[in-house]
């Protein structure tokens, strides 16, 4: 009788510490599967917000800039500018192993990361506000204020 009740409490152990392992493992590859699902969300928007100013510049260097398009691409880029703050959740850097050039130093300077998502912020806003105006010839040292915003973050928090 002692010998069963061993073998039960030892076949109890093992399947406790099966489920918990099991459970470990289902929960870092959900965890894993959140941060690959981030990072390809993350880089899709950065490459849309890519073509907006990639269009954008096309038009103001054509001989006649639609405003329309400029006007559309202006409100993609100060529609992500809102959100691109949430889109580096902590534990999707580098540090997963995934294909991100995200660099740590946005979450060990998360107060400098924020100012410069609040800058490419203030400076998308202007772009959008001048294309609403129709200021064509202003434009250009708008876009140059927002390519200038996204280089100085890059600079900091984007590996090459």
């Amino acid at each position: 009788m002692k010998t069963t009740c061993r073998s039960f409490s030892t076949f109890k152990a093992l399947a406790i510490s099966s489920a918990v392992i099991l459970s470990l493992h289902v929960s870092v590859n959900a965890n894993a599967t959140d941060a690959s699902s981030t990072i390809e969300t993350r880089q899709q928007n950065f490459k849309e917000m890519g073509k907006a100013m990639k269009t954008i510049n096309q038009q103001l260097k054509s001989g006649a800039p639609d405003l329309s398009v400029i006007q559309q691409h202006a409100g993609v880029l100060a529609d992500q500018a809102q959100v691109l703050p949430d889109w580096f959740p902590a534990g999707t850097g580098q540090e997963t192993g995934l294909d991100t050039d995200a660099l740590a130093e946005i979450w060990s300077q998360a107060d400098k990361f924020a100012d410069k998502a609040e800058g490419f912020k203030q400076s998308s806003q202007a772009l959008l506000n001048t294309a609403e105006k129709g200021d064509i010839a202003a434009l250009m040292g708008d876009l140059v204020g927002v390519k200038d915003s996204c280089s100085a973050c890059h600079k900091s928090f984007r590996a090459d």
